[in-house]
C-alpha cells in the first residue's frame, strides 16, 4: 500500500477590503468579560469551511458592535428591547476583517446584513 500525504497550509490572510460571506454556526454567552461568544463559518473560496469564533462585548449598546452584529442578521435592534441570540444560528451574514497574522484570531470590522438572494450569488 503506497503511503498518502498531506501538507498542511495557513489559511489566506483576510483583506480588509474584502466582504466575505459568513453563516452563524453557534452561540453563547460568556461572563467574564460579559460577552457572546459567536462562532463562524467561511461560505466561499478561498476561505471555505474556515470556523473563526467572534468575541462580542454585551450590554448590547445602539450603533455598537454586537448590535450591528444583530442588525446584519436581520433583528431590530432598539433601546430596552429585548434579542434572543440563539435566534440568530443559521443567519448568512456579512462582515470584514482586519487583517492578522496567521495565528491570531481575525478580528472583525463591521458586519452587514446579506438580503435574500444575495446568499447564493
Amino acid at each position: 500500500m503506497r503511503k498518502w500525504t498531506e501538507t498542511v497550509k495557513p489559511w489566506p490572510q483576510l483583506n480588509p477590503d474584502t466582504l466575505y460571506k459568513l453563516q452563524v454556526v453557534g452561540i453563547k454567552r460568556i461572563s467574564n468579560p460579559r460577552a457572546m461568544e459567536v462562532e463562524v463559518e467561511f461560505t466561499e473560496q478561498p476561505q471555505l469551511g474556515r470556523r473563526i469564533t467572534i468575541h462580542l462585548p454585551l450590554p448590547i449598546r445602539p450603533s455598537g458592535p454586537t448590535a450591528e452584529y444583530f442588525t446584519s442578521c436581520h433583528m431590530q435592534i432598539e433601546s430596552q428591547a429585548t434579542v434572543s441570540p440563539r435566534d440568530t444560528i443559521g443567519s448568512v451574514i456579512a462582515a470584514r476583517f482586519r487583517t492578522e497574522p496567521q495565528d491570531v484570531t481575525p478580528e472583525p470590522i463591521s458586519f452587514e446584513p446579506i438580503f435574500q438572494g444575495e446568499e447564493n450569488d
